[in-house]
């Protein structure tokens, strides 16, 4: 804080200052009292950037993080709104903060997500101020199972000793590095 800048909130319980002033003429005096008030001005919300982390395959309305913790204000307890600047089809930011998922998230189709959210504090004194940061959800992976269909293999009874009756194929695995 500037030293020279008069600040509201730590002084918010007394904002007055008495000033004693005196003056003289060398022969005689007088004495007045100067009351200043310092009011309270509306100061800017800080919304930080913020890097969350979700499971793939997770449902709808599953919690991503909340904003509130990373929004600061000098203004004594105020009280914030959030919202998605543009949309969003994957994520929702309630008006409390908390950023939940839309639908199912699949690592393997998208591993990050990007967008901007804004912060608005309630405007106590006039007017309300913004402030926006970007949020970056990053996917994280989950082991599918691997998956295989049914087949059918024949073998003639007369065939001797070990023998191959086929290969199985069709066998696949969602995660991206896994196809067998």
């Amino acid at each position: 804080p500037d030293a020279d800048v008069l600040d509201y909130e730590p002084i918010a319980n007394d904002p007055t200052y008495v000033l004693t002033v005196e003056v003289s003429d060398g022969m005689a005096q007088d004495t007045a009292y100067v009351v200043v008030t310092v009011l309270n001005i509306n100061e800017k919300p800080t919304l930080k950037n913020a890097t969350f982390s979700i499971k793939e395959h997770g449902v709808p309305n599953d919690s991503v993080g909340e904003l509130k913790s990373l929004t600061t204000d000098p203004d004594l307890k105020e009280s914030f709104s959030y919202k998605i600047i543009g949309t969003s089809n994957e994520f929702s930011v309630g008006s409390d903060g908390k950023i939940t998922a839309k639908k199912e998230l699949n690592y393997e189709t998208k591993l990050t997500y990007s967008f901007k959210v804004e912060v608005s504090d309630r405007g106590n004194p006039s007017p309300v101020l913004r402030d926006t940061a970007t949020i970056v959800v990053k996917v994280v992976d989950v082991n599918e199972a691997p998956t295989v269909g049914d087949q059918e293999f024949t073998i003639l009874e007369t065939v001797k000793g070990p023998a191959s009756v086929g290969t199985v194929v069709g066998a696949s695995d969602k995660d991206i590095l896994n196809d067998y």
